[in-house]
């Protein structure tokens, strides 16, 4: 918003509905979309990566795992730059991130300023 982008928080009937998502941005394109894999998916199977909607040039993942099938899907189209993003709770979500490009279903990395690291118990 800084840079003058506009931010559209979707009331909760639109962020259950894949298609109405889909014809709210064929209505208000989005560059960016921040959903889980699950949800992707249905708007996938609705048509989002088949050029009959506007496509958002970064889409973020998280809160659940993607399947195999929805992982492959995404590497195959390069014109939308998929990040998948991990955390150890719901609050902390995108703490670890990788673009999905990159390799098999990685986890991610460390984002800016933070480090990982594994405590036994």
């Amino acid at each position: 918003m800084i840079m003058g982008c506009e931010l559209y928080i979707f009331d909760e009937e639109l962020r259950r509905d894949a298609w109405a998502l889909l014809e709210q941005t064929r209505r208000t394109p989005v560059d960016l979309l921040d959903i889980t894999p699950s949800f992707f998916s249905q708007m996938v199977d609705c048509g989002l990566l088949q050029g009959e909607f506007p496509l958002p040039s970064f889409v973020m993942i998280g809160g659940e795992a993607a399947t195999p099938t929805l992982w492959n899907l995404m590497q195959q189209h390069p014109e939308v730059e998929i990040h998948n993003y991990y955390g150890p709770s719901e609050y902390t979500v995108d703490t670890l991130g990788a673009p999905v490009a990159a390799a098999d279903q990685p986890v991610g990395g460390a984002r800016g300023g933070q480090h990982r690291g594994v405590a036994a118990g």
